[in-house]
């Protein structure tokens, strides 16, 4: 069980939140996650960073931190570090993959259990107006002794100004539920 949850904490946490016409790849963002984790049988919250830096109109590197405390003394961080691509189906709707390295690790009061492989990851993200991105993910983690697990993510970005926005997201797989609100900052001209 302990291993499992790893993959679903992963998972879930991958996502861990521009007055464009198309969305844009060089970012940080951070914010609030909630995890119910079902074979725990075990919630808990707490934050999650991220970033995503386009190395040209294409191609862009992505990194993201979870930690999590949850119930009966049980913590939880994860990591992942990957390279992704967009392909424009039009100037506001991307077509996004991203594959790379994750790893997982809950500590417990009982001893502490990490463990690594890989994560893919592709859906879209659309520019529906000016100011309010939605995004729809496919998240696949396979680590190598706790096995696989896939979720859906679903978000949306609210963009106060160019470069600020704020959002939301809610990720589904048969392991967890997570929800996260954060904030996303764009690095102005990149």
């Amino acid at each position: 069980m302990m291993k499992k949850g790893c993959a679903a904490l992963l998972c879930v946490a991958l996502p861990c939140v521009a007055m464009a016409e198309e969305p844009r790849y060089t970012y940080v963002e951070g914010g609030y996650q909630y995890i119910d984790l079902d074979d725990f049988d075990a919630d808990g919250d707490g934050l999650g960073l991220g970033g995503s830096f386009g190395i040209t109109d294409r191609v862009h590197i992505a990194a993201g931190y979870s930690d999590i405390d949850l119930d009966g003394g049980l913590d939880a961080t994860s990591f992942n570090l990957g390279i992704g691509g967009n392909l424009p189906i039009e100037q506001s709707l991307h077509l996004v993959g991203e594959i790379g390295y994750a790893s997982a690790e809950i500590d417990t009061p009982f001893g502490d259990f990490d463990d690594d492989g890989y994560y893919l990851s592709g859906g879209l993200r659309w520019m529906v107006a000016p100011n309010v991105e939605l995004s729809g993910m496919i998240d696949y983690v396979d680590l190598d002794d706790s096995g696989d697990d896939t979720s859906l993510t679903l978000g949306g970005l609210y963009h106060i100004t160019p470069d600020f926005a704020v959002g939301a997201s809610v990720d589904f797989s048969d392991d967890a539920t997570g929800y996260n609100l954060g904030v996303r900052y764009y690095f102005p001209g990149l």
